[in-house]
């Protein structure tokens, strides 16, 4: 059956809409583009369904119409429409604008949508994830946000049109005019009117569906209306990716430039849910990660993990791990090895660990830390129980086939970290620093500056994997810290000296996170950077970090230039 177009009479005004298709009705809502009779996805649609789309107030041959304000008047009209059509109980299905006021409708009459299918839908706001202004963009600037090809989507936007034809850029700059003065009053200034507070509201069984390449709105609020919604119904990201970028670890070889972090999943940096993280940890292979990176101290990290995949990891999948040594007796160093590879193995259903690290700081055996020193033995392992105790039971372990490689946690003291890397026998990898801050936070216990650059730099010189961590700091390099912590702790001041670093981000136009994400991934020698994400939103970020390529070099030079590095 055609698409055909037709008029109903609702309390405000005539509105037109398209007709066509049989089956279940199905309420199509367009976004703040428009649509047209020829729209790909209408006919699709009306292949199952009897398709009704209507023209928003301002769209089409439909009337902007002053009596429609606000959210609520919108939502409104979308039943005016439906009880209009005379329909009941239909499946809505709202593209960007259309499924902002979708989901609206669905939370003011729960009872009355079949089901619901929200296409990348405005609606919602998240500080960390800033969306586009679409009306300060120029016409020039607009296909590069509509669509996955730029340059073939400026070719389709243009297609037909005269501009230089004096009576068509008229009609032209009055459809647009009508178009968004209507759409700014639910889209202006900011695409949010209170809807994540309604949300809960919503029954219908609902499918949410993202472009993961829409730069308009980011694939990041694709979980954030999952997790408001109270359905647990399907969720489809669309498409999955896995050709994530890859670099050379050092003897390990290629491995994917991100790591999935132990410390997100295993809920040590703050709290989420088991099913949350489970689906984390499959959407982050899914998505391309190769690393798992697990130590017991992560809490439920190895749990997760074995709950996960069972014992059987997706092929190419590795898993490093790790054990706080400490400075034990010599004659008991291998045993703790041993003992707790062991216990990670069972923890983690496994037969072998691919890398497992040192994940105490490394010194000099007469240093004396200025933080703690009555610890230390705790929380470093000095320098003769690591040359004469760690490196030989990790060989003897590596013997074993228990363990792939060993490796170091180079945030210690810098001048005994550059030691072990140009050490006869050298890790296969280290964990260092990485971020725009070169700082370590909390993690910092010594006296000495820091040196993360000095420490890849050597890394690299001698062969050894480098794996960045702390990209943004543990949340000092976000738009906020999502916990509690004192006003003096130690990432509530490198917050506070990071503003410069937000401000330039807001002038770009892209969420701090992103840009200390991709700052890391663009540093020399850094092969991959562990992830702390604690959920699929945070995740999506970094996919879409690493999915960017690297910060351009005038963009890095500015970051460099705000003279915030503590080692500068």
């Amino acid at each position: 059956m055609p698409i055909e177009s037709k008029t109903i009479q609702t309390r405000h005004a005539p509105v037109r809409y398209l007709e066509g298709g049989s089956g279940d009705p199905l309420v199509f809502l367009h976004g703040a583009g428009g649509m047209t009779p020829d729209d790909p996805l209408l006919k699709e649609l009306s292949g199952k369904y009897h398709v009704f789309a209507p023209f928003l107030p301002g769209y089409g041959e439909t009337e902007e119409c002053g009596e429609i304000r606000d959210m609520l008047d919108f939502a409104l009209h979308g039943w005016d429409v439906v009880e209009a059509l005379g329909i009941a109980n239909p499946i809505l299905v709202g593209h960007s604008m259309g499924g902002m006021i979708a989901a609206e409708m669905a939370a003011l009459a729960p009872n009355d949508v079949s089901r619901l299918v929200l296409i990348c839908p405005a609606g919602l706001w998240l500080d960390d994830h800033p969306i586009v202004d679409m009306f300060s963009l120029l016409p020039f600037e607009m296909p590069k946000y509509l669509f996955h090809d730029a340059e073939a989507g400026a070719k389709a936007m243009t297609a037909g049109l005269n501009f230089e034809d004096p009576a068509f850029l008229q009609a032209y700059l009055v459809r647009n005019a009508r178009q968004l003065g209507m759409a700014g009053k639910i889209l202006f200034p900011v695409p949010e009117r209170g809807l994540a507070g309604r949300l809960y509201r919503v029954k219908a069984k609902t499918v949410i569906v993202w472009g993961e390449s829409d730069r308009l709105i980011p694939p990041v609020y694709g979980p954030a209306f999952k997790d408001a919604i109270a359905w647990p119904g399907p969720w489809r990201w669309w498409p999955s990716r896995r050709g994530m970028r890859t670099a050379n670890l050092g003897p390990l070889g290629p491995v994917s430039r991100l790591t999935i972090g132990g410390g997100g999943i295993g809920e040590a940096w703050g709290p989420t849910s088991r099913e949350e993280v489970t689906a984390t940890l499959r959407a982050a292979v899914d998505g391309g990660v190769t690393l798992i990176d697990t130590a017991p101290m992560y809490l439920n990290c190895e749990k997760v993990g074995a709950e996960t995949f069972e014992g059987r990891l997706p092929a190419g999948v590795r898993i490093p791990s790790k054990c706080r040594l400490g400075t034990p007796p010599m004659d008991d160093i291998a045993r703790r090895l041993e003992a707790s590879v062991d216990a990670s193995l069972a923890a983690m259903r496994l037969e072998r660990i691919d890398l497992f690290f040192l994940h105490t700081n490394i010194c000099e055996d007469d240093y004396v830390y200025t933080v703690r020193p009555d610890r230390q033995d705790v929380f470093a392992t000095r320098w003769s129980a690591y040359a004469g105790g760690y490196v030989p039971a990790m060989e003897a372990l590596i013997a074993s086939g228990k363990v792939g490689h060993w490796g170091i946690t180079g945030v210690g003291v810098p001048a005994t970290i550059l030691k072990a890397l140009g050490h006869t026998k050298k890790p296969a990898a280290a964990q260092a620093i990485a971020n725009l801050l070169d700082s370590a936070g909390g993690m910092k216990n010594f006296v000495e500056p820091e040196a993360p650059r000095a420490v890849i730099a050597a890394a690299v010189a001698n062969s050894v994997g480098v794996m960045g961590i702390r990209a943004v700091q543990a949340g000092a390099l976000t738009q906020r810290i999502d916990r509690d912590l004192p006003e003096g702790h130690a990432e509530m001041r490198d917050y506070a000296l990071a503003a410069p670093f937000r401000a330039l981000c807001h002038e770009i136009g892209q969420a701090p996170a992103m840009v200390a994400h991709r700052y890391a991934l663009s540093m020399s020698g850094v092969d991959t950077v562990i992830l702390g994400v604690k959920n699929r939103a945070e995740l999506q970020q970094c996919l879409d970090a690493e999915a960017a390529g690297p910060l351009e070099p005038a963009v890095m030079a500015r970051i460099d230039a705000l003279g915030l590095r503590a080692s500068a």
